[in-house]
């Protein structure tokens, strides 16, 4: 299976009077950290489950409306641990349904408890451009990407994260150095490619949909310079970093049947308190696959921003994850049972 482009995504229901749909897939091990999913890429699969029931036919969408199926802007609260071990099953419902943009309301679920919430914006980027009169409004320059240019980078490339990141040899990455000695190391960058074998041929039957946006989350969800309590823990602890909450705005509208295989991002921490911080991350395309982006677009014309994210999380060591994982599902079956009683 490639891991980014192979979807095994499924419709399991379907209830056209309230316009829903339940979804299941499989997890996929190899994007794990430890024994958790990586929270990017549980994101991606409830984009997915999105655009796959904005495909659907239905008699609520607005009958002038081209299909949303570009992701504009999603907002997801982690809720308690995903586990692999378990079935998950993602359920999608409409809040809005207009002639521009597109609201859900997008659950992950695992044993019938809601494990991640997410509200996501769909919109119609080549309609919105091609609308007459065009759908425009007060518009400021975009800054240049504040990155070396990828060829100018000299750090040698090596593969992301720990042994405890499991798909850490599908990507390859390369720290700008420079630009990171410009910002006093206060702000970190570096340029990525995927590498995995996996994913070369992932697109060769043409099925695959969507594959440029739901790799977004994943990347949006990996840190360049993540904070640890060194003053706390020894030397040498590996650190996991369950998230809380994540937001990610699209900046444009990205290929759905090719594969994006090189980006740059750019991050900074703004505040770490009591082991929970915030991550802000800029992620920019390759300069030498803008043609993929916009065929009248040429390499000269530089990286283009992609996305933006926010992310809040926690820092604290691996070795925690299993019994804080514990503590999330007893209190969970406590709640439960609470709820029960108070039923009966």
């Amino acid at each position: 299976m490639a891991p980014l482009t192979s979807q095994e995504l499924r419709l399991d229901s379907r209830n056209e009077h309230e316009d829903s749909a339940t979804f299941s897939a499989p997890w996929n091990e190899i994007w794990t950290i430890g024994v958790s999913p990586q929270g990017g890429y549980s994101l991606s699969l409830m984009i997915q489950a999105a655009q796959a029931w904005v495909r659907l036919p239905s008699t609520h969408s607005h009958p002038t409306a081209a299909p949303h199926i570009d992701p504009l802007h999603v907002s997801a609260t982690f809720v308690y641990p995903q586990s692999i071990s378990k079935p998950l099953s993602i359920v999608v419902k409409p809040l809005k349904r207009g002639k521009g943009v597109t609201l859900a309301q997008v659950d992950l679920t695992q044993e019938n408890t809601v494990v991640l919430t997410a509200k996501l914006y769909l919109t119609n980027f080549a309609a919105r451009r091609g609308a007459d009169p065009p759908i425009k409004g007060p518009s400021f320059p975009s800054h240049p990407c504040p990155l070396t240019k990828p060829g100018e980078v000299t750090s040698q490339s090596k593969h992301y994260g720990g042994k405890q990141v499991k798909f850490r040899e599908l990507i390859s990455m390369r720290r700008d150095d420079a630009f990171e000695e410009r910002n006093k190391g206060k702000v970190a960058g570096a340029w990525f490619e995927i590498t995995g074998d996996g994913e070369r041929d992932g697109l060769a039957d043409g099925k695959e949909r969507g594959v440029g946006y739901h790799w977004l989350p994943i990347f949006c969800d990996m840190y360049l310079r993540p904070p640890e309590q060194r003053d706390l823990y020894p030397k040498g602890t590996a650190w996991w970093y369950p998230t809380l909450s994540l937001s990610i705005e699209y900046k444009r509208s990205l290929p759905q049947d090719v594969l994006l295989r090189r980006w740059g991002e750019v991050s900074w921490v703004d505040f770490t308190q009591d082991g929970q911080y915030d991550n802000s991350v800029q992620i920019w395309s390759h300069p030498a696959d803008n043609h993929l982006l916009d065929p009248s677009m040429r390499e000269e014309d530089g990286p283009q921003i992609l996305a933006i994210a926010r992310q809040v999380a926690l820092s604290t060591p691996l070795g925690q994850q299993g019994g804080e994982k514990r503590r999330m599902q007893a209190r969970s079956t406590s709640e439960q049972g609470e709820g029960k009683g108070a039923k009966l």
